[in-house]
């Protein structure tokens, strides 16, 4: 371990506390399309991502104003973490990729400005991280070497204090999460099909997987059911399912599957688009993921100017640009921007286009 990085990350990112200990602080798997505070997880296991809420439990009854904590990640040949932000305050996280020289990323997750009411020994979750893992990939996520891993400021009602938490190390294991989703996904397709839209969809495996709820979206964010789908229950072998949506929009049409366990416990498929009718561009994106680039093929120019907006898990904008009416292809340079899940946003007058794309 490089002694000059660490100490020189520590004194950028941490103050040390020796006020009350509390009881907790641990990461927990968050499924995608599950929502917590201003964040939804973006999990999903056919993009290779992995995405944890920070469960922290305070000692304290009061206002949590800020914290600050802090993980050494391991590096499995890449720098693995796609996001982290605070999801209960304004974030001032920041990440430092050591990869090469100390095989870890150095990792300051911290948030203030906060006035949210937290409860001695009740947990919240109050961070977000975003992992990139393969199949049969690995890390270990530890705190500082000082036990300084998170410190908390809180107005309380004998005025404000502090308090600091451990964090014991915890391993993210590509294989012990997705091998054992209920579901493992093969394939997701929805296309054009004499005036409807068919949805396609295939598993490898199946356990405890009572069923599947076809939804669909105008704008990829808000979705609602179309039609439930008897699922396996258990199956080892191949299985194949397929559904129509009869009544497409002029427009884009997004699609999503909900994937439904007998307990009620859900997970959801990568979303998918279809452009159907109506004065709309169709518009194909790639490559996907993407490393310096995406090139936008557009078979039905837009008339008009229209605005590109990349935008982050946490709904960020992080940059735009113009597209002049009528051009039949254009270029997004996407080289500056961190590893992790992003959305592409076409909008004019008219037009409403929406592809989520991976940035490696």
């Amino acid at each position: 371990m490089n002694n000059v990085l660490i100490t020189t990350f520590l004194l950028l990112f941490f103050a040390v506390s020796t006020n009350i200990q509390a009881q907790s602080m641990e990461l927990e798997y968050v499924p995608g399309g599950t929502t917590i505070g201003s964040w939804t997880s973006t999990s999903d296991c056919m993009n290779n991502t992995l995405c944890y809420a920070l469960k922290y439990t305070p000692a304290l009854t009061g206002t949590l104003t800020s914290y600050t904590t802090g993980f050494f990640v391991d590096c499995p040949g890449h720098d693995p973490v796609i996001s982290n932000g605070s999801i209960i305050m304004t974030d001032n996280s920041g990440v430092t990729d050591a990869c090469a020289g100390s095989s870890l990323v150095l990792m300051n997750s911290s948030g203030n400005s906060g006035t949210m009411a937290v409860t001695a020994n009740v947990p919240i979750y109050i961070h977000q991280i975003c992992f990139s893992l393969e199949a049969g990939e690995s890390i270990n996520i530890e705190g500082d070497d000082l036990g300084t891993g998170l410190t908390a400021s809180y107005d309380t009602a004998g005025g404000p204090d502090d308090e600091s938490p451990s964090f014991s190390t915890q391993a993210i294991v590509y294989n012990v999460i997705c091998s054992a989703a209920p579901v493992d996904w093969l394939s997701f397709s929805a296309k054009p099909a004499d005036g409807d839209v068919l949805l396609d969809w295939a598993t490898a495996t199946e356990s405890n997987n009572s069923h599947f709820v076809v939804e669909w979206s105008t704008d990829g964010r808000q979705f609602q059911a179309l039609e439930q789908v008897v699922g396996a229950g258990f199956s080892n072998a191949t299985q194949y399912y397929s559904t129509r949506h009869r009544n497409p929009v002029n427009g884009l049409n997004y699609y999503r599957i909900k994937q439904v366990d007998f307990d009620g416990t859900f997970s959801y498929s990568t979303i998918r688009s279809v452009q159907f009718g109506g004065d709309d561009a169709g518009i194909s994106v790639f490559p996907n993921p993407a490393q310096n680039d995406l090139q936008l093929i557009l078979s039905n120019s837009i008339p008009e100017n229209a605005e590109i907006e990349i935008i982050d898990a946490l709904g960020r904008i992080q940059q735009t640009q113009i597209l002049p009416g009528n051009t039949p292809q254009a270029r997004v340079d996407v080289q500056e921007l961190p590893t992790g899940v992003y959305w592409l946003r076409i909008q004019s007058r008219k037009s409403n286009f929406l592809q989520q794309f991976i940035k490696t």
